[in-house]
């Protein structure tokens, strides 16, 4: 591409000496011709050489104007005159052979403040260097002009719009890559004939418009620059202020923000380079612990905004006068960075206040545990004593039974003592449960088996009853180490739970089934049933206190159960579905309680 240039250039020399090579040779000729005419003489050929010189005054100063009329005599481009008849003469050459045509306007950006700041001859200087590489990137048969002081313009037939883009492209890193012009910033505009417009005017209309936009653009950029220089030297003052207006609604938070922490809130807001993303997630990820700390402090939400408000104005303020045009655009996204700021902070402080209140109500339950304790005591004292009294009366009625009564007179001694002995468990949970601790029962290895099977026998009266049919597969025999009544307390509540629920099996048969089986880790019983789904809202608080799906229930037996499987080194979990509802009571083995304390329960796949 450097032809152009070298064409150019050839070009331009000879502009400069056809006209005084032509009047060179037809003063010679008038020479010779009045030489040969007069006779040799002193006096003919002296008139002789004064013609031959006018020739060639006469043929410099036409060249010199014949070189006026299409070139700038300062960067040695086409002007302003000469380039307008060519553009109008290649526009009708275009409409004839159908080929593409460019032009691009090049402007340089605040070419004045460089000749005030650095002179004219560096001006000069500036402009014939850029000249130069442009015409050295630019094809052999285009035309470069310049149209002003500081603009120019490039008409490249045979080019599109893309190959235009590669040429300026190429102009860039050949003017960034030779010459040290590191501070060079400069516009441009492309229009394509006819496309972007079918006249002069239109074109250079056009392009005016897509340079404009870029220098407007450029100046953006560089403001930003400077926007961004300015906060930052001037951030201490700004810090002042904002401590000083703050003081006003809340003194306590100019003490409590400390210097490092202004330092990283403006690397927040005015870093803009390419590790901006990384460092704003940081900044994120410190945020929750220093809300908590802000939030102990005493300092609200409310007081949050208002400190934020305050910091927008400062980062405004009226710097008008400072920066023309005004960097709209990074102000709007150093303002957006601090929304973003604020939206967080609220965010971790409704966190806070979540939890607060989370806390609040748990310290309200355990008042009311606390009360429960105190009525199931109370309760305890009274029902316990006339139990007492019914549990030795039973037994001199045992003992007083003569030898010929009936039989089911010892059939319902029986069945009156298994309903005292179910009437103690509940009392002995309810303790157990409002004091958080399970009742001093000691522990002895049972067979799960025959604990299970005890208390089947209990509930078949209203199994029978409530018409369920029961199925029981054991495929493991396997004995645990805990509580015999409260685990007979925890089968019995499951149990019981699984009839109640399948009562509301109005028009499908009611199916209960229990398996017993183990694991490497834990041996299972699981309880079945097939009455409704429990609902979703539900499940996660199944085992807390007070849940419960009956209309008459207390929400207190499954909260009762989970304390006491983990008392006896297990855990209770459930599925529920449309078809089945399954209760899960684990027993962790030996080797794995400790790690078992924190597990949650068996995989789907075994249950």
């Amino acid at each position: 591409m450097e032809l152009m240039a070298i064409s150019q250039r050839k070009e331009g020399s000879t502009f400069k000496m056809l006209g005084t090579m032509t009047s060179i040779a037809a003063s010679l000729t008038v020479a010779v011709f009045f030489v040969s005419s007069q006779g040799w003489s002193v006096w003919s050929v002296m008139i002789a050489i004064l013609i031959l010189l006018l020739g060639v005054l006469a043929g410099k100063r036409y060249d010199h104007l014949s070189y006026l009329a299409k070139k700038d005599d300062l960067t040695d481009c086409y002007n302003r005159r000469f380039i307008r008849g060519v553009l109008n003469r290649l526009m009708r050459s275009v409409q004839k052979n159908k080929r593409p045509l460019c032009i691009a306007l090049i402007d340089l950006d605040d070419f004045k403040r460089v000749n005030n700041d650095l002179g004219q001859l560096y001006g000069d200087h500036l402009l014939r260097t850029f000249s130069g590489t442009l015409m050295a990137v630019c094809p052999r048969d285009s035309y470069v002009s310049r149209l002003g002081d500081d603009e120019f313009i490039v008409i490249a037939p045979n080019l599109n719009m893309q190959a235009m883009e590669d040429i300026i492209q190429s102009f860039h890193q050949k003017l960034k890559s030779t010459y040290t012009l590191s501070e060079v910033k400069y516009s441009v505009g492309i229009a394509q004939y006819p496309i972007n417009g079918d006249s002069y005017e239109a074109l250079i209309k056009y392009a005016e418009e897509q340079m404009y936009g870029m220098k407007w653009s450029n100046a953006q950029e560089e403001n930003k620059e400077k926007y961004v220089n300015y906060i930052r030297q001037n951030q201490k003052q700004i810090t002042e202020q904002w401590l000083s207006m703050v003081k006003k609604h809340h003194e306590q938070v100019a003490s409590i923000i400390k210097p490092e922490v202004f330092q990283l809130l403006f690397d927040y807001l005015l870093d803009f380079g390419p590790d901006s993303k990384v460092n704003r997630q940081k900044l994120m990820a410190s945020l929750p612990e220093y809300c908590r700390y802000l939030y102990e402090q005493g300092i609200t939400s409310e007081k949050i905004s208002i400190f934020m408000t305050v910091m927008r104005h400062l980062l405004m303020g009226n710097y008008d006068a400072v920066f023309k045009p005004f960097p709209i655009h990074v102000v709007k996204e150093v303002i957006n960075r601090l929304d973003t700021l604020e939206t967080e902070i609220n965010r971790q402080y409704a966190r806070l206040e979540l939890i607060k209140r989370e806390n609040d109500m748990t310290e309200l339950h355990e008042d009311r545990l606390s009360l429960i304790g105190k009525m199931a005591a109370s309760m305890a004292h009274e029902i316990r004593n006339p139990l007492t009294s019914i549990k030795g009366f039973l037994k001199l009625i045992r003992a007083n039974i003569p030898s010929d009564a009936s039989p089911n007179i010892e059939k319902y001694i029986n069945i009156i003592e298994s309903e005292f002995e179910n009437i103690h468990m509940q009392i002995t949970g309810l303790l157990s449960f409002s004091k958080k601790q399970i009742i001093e029962e000691s522990f002895s290895y049972l067979s799960a088996n025959q604990l299970l099977h005890s208390m089947i026998s209990l509930l078949s009266p209203r199994l029978i009853n409530e018409n369920v049919e029961l199925e029981v597969n054991e495929r493991e025999v396997f004995h645990i180490h805990g509580q015999k009544v409260a685990l007979q307390q925890v089968i019995s509540n499951i149990l019981n739970n699984g009839i109640d629920a399948l009562a509301m099996n109005q028009d499908r048969e009611k199916r209960m089934r229990i398996e017993i089986y183990s694991d490497d880790r834990a041996s299972y019983i699981s309880i079945s049933n097939n009455g409704p789904e429990i609902p979703h809202e539900v499940r996660g608080v199944l085992f807390r206190p007070f849940t419960t799906t009956k209309e008459d229930g207390t929400g207190l037996g499954l909260a009762i159960c989970k304390q006491i499987m983990e008392k006896n080194n297990g855990d209770i979990s459930f599925e529920s579905g449309p078809d089945e509802t399954t209760f899960t009571l684990i027993f962790y083995k030996e080797e794995v309680r400790s790690e078992a304390r924190v597990r949650v329960g068996p995989s789907r796949t075994a249950m």
